[in-house]
């Protein structure tokens, strides 16, 4: 039985499909990805997974499964993603509603032990990752008087070395905006090659901006960026562009992607996620000036 889209009940004004609806500047699409896209993606998937590991009967399964009318209840499928991402958008967005934009700061962060050998790819969890993240923040030695933390995890495919870089993106605000630039110092974020800001932290310009802010932590896909050899001199520069992950590495992701689910790849500081809603966990924690 197909489960009961809990968006529908989510007020317009924290909709990421309502606030990002669908255009096209440039030549390309953008807004926030439509039921149809979804679709059309979960068969693009399901393709995949049978023409590139087509002998593995749970690549096979999980392809049955994507290319169905019932949406499968996996991280594998856009369509769930679009409904997960739809939920914690609303959340995250209601969340950040009350802070002033000089309270709130977005980042990134790849952290050197998130490098992975494509074929170490299912030696990873997810549950380690954040919690060595949340480790990291409690040895910082501060005091969180006000706000919380949410980060989550992905990982973006780089098809010369055929490395994963596992990284996260997240949202910080009140006393938490601090911690980001403390862990900006540590070892685990120092600039190396190729990756030239391992840490990032970025403040809002404008509220109208918080829409796009926040789609962009929780996301249903991976990506791959080449790093290589560019032009007659050869210097070996990191594509701007982003591309779908080449075969059969996207389907390895696809399966990984199945094995996990949202809960592992998401770190809550100083809140938590309850009734499709983020609720600070520490009462006193409400100073939002």
């Amino acid at each position: 039985m197909r489960r009961p889209r809990r968006y529908q009940g989510l007020k317009d004004n924290y909709r990421l499909d309502r606030l990002l609806p669908p255009s096209q500047k440039n030549g390309k699409r953008r807004g926030f990805e439509t039921e149809h896209a979804a679709l059309t993606e979960d068969s693009t998937r399901a393709r995949s997974l049978v023409r590139s590991l087509g002998a593995d009967t749970v690549a096979v399964t999980l392809g049955r499964e994507l290319a169905g009318e019932t949406m499968p209840e996996t991280m594998a499928s856009a369509r769930w993603m679009r409904d997960e991402r739809l939920e914690f958008g609303a959340a995250v967005i209601e969340g950040l509603e009350p802070w002033p934009a000089k309270k709130i700061a977005f980042f990134a962060g790849i952290p050197i032990s998130g490098e992975v050998p494509a074929d170490k790819l299912d030696t990873i969890d997810p549950k380690a990752l954040k919690e060595r993240l949340r480790q990291q923040i409690n040895r910082l030695g501060l005091t969180f008087r006000s706000g919380f933390l949410v980060a989550i995890f992905e990982a973006e495919f780089e098809p010369v070395s055929k490395i994963y870089r596992f990284h996260f993106h997240g949202a910080a605000t009140g006393s938490y905006v601090k911690a980001l630039r403390l862990l900006q110092q540590l070892p685990a974020y120092k600039r190396r090659d190729h990756v030239h800001q391992p840490f990032q932290i970025k403040k809002l310009t404008s509220d109208a901006d918080r829409p796009q802010a926040v789609s962009y932590l929780l996301k249903s896909h991976w990506k791959q960026r080449r790093i290589g050899p560019v032009g007659e001199d050869c210097v070996v520069k990191r594509d701007r562009k982003y591309r779908r992950l080449e075969e059969p590495h996207h389907a390895y992701a696809l399966l990984w992607l199945d094995r996990h689910s949202v809960s592992d790849i998401t770190l809550f500081m100083g809140c938590r996620m309850r009734n499709s809603k983020l609720e600070l966990t520490d009462p006193r924690a409400t100073d939002r000036t």
